[in-house]
Order: structure tokens, then sequence, then C-alpha cells
């Protein structure tokens, strides 16, 4: 892979990074989630001040403070608390400036508490984003720890830049002690392992997947953070990292268009950032948590031993990786549009497909379109549009939606890459392989290669077999995923071993392809919500469709998936690591549907 490309990849990191951090601090006043914002000067305005980030159900807020500035009148303000949806709980005096709301008795992943202010026949309006936990949950916004710096790989031998500990959420006045530790202990040494900050230098033996953990003590609370890296021996070639949200501010090919996306189809939401979207992935399932369901995964336990590697093998699956994933793609919307027939349908066999990266504001770039949609019989109907927010991944009202979606998720990929028999819900292989066996273990041909397609032909040479968690195939679906990760198509048509060499890139697709609609289909992520609709009722109805996780293996694979039961090996093994996520994440399956039996495919 040329240096030129590694280049590219660095220096779209590092602008997304800043843009990324820029958009998040932008917003306009009247739509300001935080409540905290400066308010525009000289102009009547109004901010919340006070209340909680986050409340336990069935208990109450301190109180939120409405406050209006730069009003000169003589006129008394009214004033109204609402939250939507209007049964996740209810404010004390809801005409007053001030008021505590206590929650209801269902846990929501964000729930919108917004004031409305009258005065001179003018109405001001702001709205904060809170989090209704169940009472066994900790509330957020306690103490805790972050890694920084460092590296993902070392040289045997070598030191790696400081690695950096950072405490958050903690407001006493007690100096916290630290402890910085390597598992394996003989991997290597910390610099000062009692510092905030120290080097890691690697000892002389070299190790595909080495555990950096800070452990801090703060008022009789133990914070402990890990970090995953590896360490490789003098001319191997570590993994590429993608730490932080990507996204290139513009495609590389200038003849591409652009087009701004209006407020109707999308609007910037503080629940869908990169940070939210990290801290949910966080909530909803920890970093033991996986540790415990997924031990041996590719490159960790029981694998390595079982499978002697001829290439450096690191911690292709590590929770860190998921965590950067989840981070990445929620920069991402995806927008589909579509020709509008006269009598309503819509030609979705030939889309236009634009992608926006949040770190340009609402610019949308229009990355490919069916040859059809512009043909002299199609051009002059009208677009209608669908965006897909990839940042409202685990964003389902309910909570319990939310823990069944990261297991549904997780389901699906045991299946994909299990190296054991599933059928009895056993995931200890879950995450086993990253890439197809047979080209693991010597066949070099290349496969899953159209040269029919025009709008993402192959690369010579290049083999587009299944790589990653969803064992993405076919040059055509590598391109369009490199076309919404990029604004490029080129970088995976190009480089499509980048999918094996860098996890966080893996996991991008799974996430990007649950929560993509597949034109008439609809999305696993629509169909795991408790409330989600069929647009067409009759339709689903003669398919003997149920909303559940058997509907996502219809999805998934209906054509060789339908109709059956847990007894066939595929379906079993998808409904037991259902289960056996779920038991784990708390999530309540009971009257579920978990198997494909009665369902055909959706077509």
């Amino acid at each position: 892979m040329s240096k030129l490309f590694y280049k590219k990849i660095s220096l779209f990191l590092v602008l997304l990074s800043l843009c990324g951090f820029l958009i998040a601090c932008t917003n306009f006043a009247k739509k300001d989630d935080d409540g905290g914002k400066t308010p525009t000067p000289n102009i009547p305005s109004i901010i919340i001040s006070g209340g909680a980030s986050s409340v336990k159900v069935e208990e109450s807020t301190p109180k939120f403070v409405a406050t209006l500035y730069n009003y000169d009148g003589t006129s008394v303000p009214t004033y109204k608390w609402t939250v939507d949806p209007s049964q996740a709980g209810t404010f004390g005096n809801s005409n007053n400036a001030e008021s505590v709301f206590t929650a209801g008795n269902q846990s929501y992943s964000s729930v919108k508490i917004e004031m409305t202010a009258s005065v001179d026949g003018n109405l001001y309006k702001i709205s904060k984003n809170i989090s209704i936990v169940d009472k066994d949950n900790p509330i957020p916004n306690i103490p805790s720890i972050a890694i920084s710096g460092g590296a993902s790989s070392v040289k045997v031998g070598e030191s790696t830049p400081k690695f950096v500990a950072t405490l958050y959420n903690y407001d006493g006045t007690s100096v916290p002690t630290y402890k910085w530790t390597v598992d394996p202990s003989q991997a290597g040494t910390f610099g000062n392992s009692n510092n905030v900050e120290s080097v890691f230098t690697a000892g002389s033996t070299s190790y595909p997947s080495v555990k950096i953990e800070m452990t801090a003590s703060v008022d009789g609370q133990i914070l402990n953070a890990s970090k995953t890296i590896s360490i490789i021996q003098d001319g191997q070639t570590p993994p590429p990292s993608l730490e932080v949200p990507n996204g290139p501010t513009s495609p590389s090919d200038p003849n591409i268009k652009s087009w701004q996306v209006s407020s109707d189809l999308w609007i910037p939401n503080s629940n869908t950032t990169p940070a939210a979207a990290k801290a949910r992935f966080q909530r909803f399932l920890s970093r033991e948590d996986f540790e415990i369901l997924f031990p041996n995964r590719y490159g960790m336990g029981e694998w390595y031993p079982s499978n002697p590697a001829t290439q450096p093998v690191f911690d292709y699956y590590s929770y860190d990786n998921l965590l950067t994933a989840a981070e990445v793609v929620a920069n991402i919307v995806l927008i589909y549009g579509y020709r509008k027939n006269p009598d309503g349908t819509l030609n979705s066999y030939a889309p236009q497909t634009s992608v926006l990266h949040k770190n340009n504001g609402t610019k949308a770039y229009i990355m490919s379109q069916h040859p059809d949609f512009d043909v002299d019989w199609n051009i002059n109907k009208p677009i209608q549009y669908q965006a897909i927010d990839f940042g409202e991944f685990l964003a389902h009202q309910l909570d319990n939606d939310n823990k069944r979606e990261i297991a549904t998720m997780l389901a699906h990929m045991t299946q994909e890459t299990s190296g054991g028999e599933g059928v009895q819900g056993r995931i200890d292989k879950a995450l086993w392989w990253n890439e197809e066996t047979s080209y693991i273990w010597g066949w070099t041909d290349p496969g899953y290669v159209s040269t029919e397609d025009k709008t993402y032909p192959p690369t010579p040479g290049q083999s587009y077999h299944g790589r990653g968690p969803k064992q993405l195939s076919w040059n055509y679906n590598y391109g369009l995923f490199s076309d919404i990760f990029f604004l490029d198509k080129h970088v995976l048509l190009d480089n499509p071993s980048l999918l094996v060499q860098n996890g966080a890139l893996g996991y991008m697709t799974a996430i990007a392809f649950y929560m993509t609609p597949q034109g008439k289909k609809a999305s696993m992520h629509q169909v795991i919500d408790s409330n989600y609709k069929f647009d067409d009722q009759a339709y689903a109805d003669s398919h003997g469709f149920k909303i559940g996780f058997g509907l996502t293996i219809i999805i998934i694979n209906g054509g060789l998936e339908g109709g059956l039961t847990e007894a066939d090996p595929r379906v079993g093994t998808r409904v037991g690591a259902y289960r056996n996520i779920c038991r784990r994440n708390g999530a309540n399956i009971d009257g579920e549907k978990l198997d494909t039996a009665g369902m055909s495919a959706w077509e």
C-alpha cells in the first residue's frame, strides 16, 4: 500500500477531528440542547440551567431553571415546560420558570425537555436532552477515567509516546493516585507507573495484543480504563489506526457535485453526535460484558494457540475498535433519492446516493446514481429523499430496544464469523474469523468480482471476498462503503484488504449495513424498534412478518433462512447468540418472535 494512501488517511483524520470539534460547538441558540450557551447579544433569548443530564426512573431532578435574557420590556413572561415523549415524566409546576422533573416508570435513552416562554406576543423556545435510567443502573456523569495519547502499536525494545490518563466528572478536592499496569506483565514496563502520564517501553517479545490499564483511586472509588496495543517485531507492519472520528472534508474527485440538505430532511442533533454514540455503546455494552461474551475472538484467548499466524495478529475485534467504529459512523448521514411516479410509488431500484459528513455541516455529496435516475422518462419526476443518520444506532426511545439492538448486531456477527457450532447458543468462538477461511488458508484467486458494475468497477487483481464482521463481499459493496466512509470509492476498491487490517473499519461496515434500508426492505435498526409500523401492512401480513429478532434474519438472508426454526444451524446460531447476549445485558425478550418460521423473504 502506498505511502501516499497512508498520508491521505492521516490527513483527513486530523482534519475531521478538528472539524468535528467545530461542528459540535456550533448550533442555533433556539435549538441549544445543552442549555449553557451564551445567548445572542441584544436579542431576547432564553436558556435552561440546573436540572440534570440524567435521572433514575420514578425519581426527581433538581430544579430546571429558565432564564430570559436581553428583555427590556415590562410584561410578565409566561412559561411552559413540556417533555417529549409525554409519558416519560411530569413537571411539578409546568407553568413556572423553575420546576422539578419527575421521571415515570420507563427508562429512555433520550428525552427532550423543552421550555417555551411567551412575552409581548413573541415565543422563545429552548430544549435540553436528558436520559432516564433504570434504578439499578448508575447515573451517568459519575467520575470516570479515560486514556489518550500513547500508540496503538510499538516495536520490541522501543517506547511509545506518553499515555495520558484524564479524570472526568470529579468535583472533589482529593488528589487521585494513579497506577499503570500491563498484561501480560512481561510485555514491557512503564517509565513512571504512578504518574498521570507515562511512557511504555516494550520488552523483547512481540505480542498480538497487550492490555494497557490505568487504575485511579479517589475518595475511596476505584476507576479503571484500558487500551489494547500490539508489540511487533522490526520489519512487521502494524495495523493502521482509526482512533478518532474520521471523514474527509471533500471528495478526492473534484467533479463530484454537492448540495445543501434542507432542515426538513435532516438537522444536527446532539443525541446523534460521535461523542453521544460512543457514550451509548459504553452504556449498553460495557467493556466487562464484551470481554466475558467474546473471550476467544480473533487473535485472543483460545484463538491464538489454535491458529499459528503467518503474519502479525492483533485484537481485531477489540472493544476499543468497536467504540471507535461507533464514533466514526455517527459522523455520517447516508441519503437516498428516489424518483416518484405519478401513482405515488418510488423507483427504488434506481436511486441516487448522497453522503453527508457532519463535520461538513449540511453539505452532502452525490457519490453515485443509477443509470436510470436521469434518463428521459424519469428525469422530470420529483425526487423523494430518505436520510439515514448512522448516529441513531442505539438511540431508540426505549432502553430495552437499545439493549436488543446491540444484541441483534452482535448475534448476526456471531453467525458470520463463528469458529464453532452455535445451535445451542454457544458464542465462545464468536468473532473467530475476520475473513473467508479459504483465503486465510492460502486461496489467492480474486473472488466476488462483478465486471458488469459500471459505478464501482473492480480494480484488476483485487479480490472482494468476504471480510470483516459482516463479511462484506463484491466490488460494488466495497465501492459503496468506500464512498460512504471516505468520499472516495477507490480507497476500498484499490485496497480491499484494509478491511482485515483495521478492526474499527470492519465494525464500521457492520454498523452501516445494520442501519441501511435496502430498497423496499426496511433496515434492521427500524424493525427492532418496538413501535415500528410497516409501510405496507398488507405485504407484511402476506409474508407473515412479525416485529422482532426473527425479522432481522429475514432482512439479512430471508431467501435462504426464511421459514425456519432454530433447528436450522444458521438460525439456531443467530437466535442462541441473541438469547445469550440479551441475558447478559438484561434485555427483556419475552414473547418476541425469534426464528423465521412462518415468514418468507422480503423482496
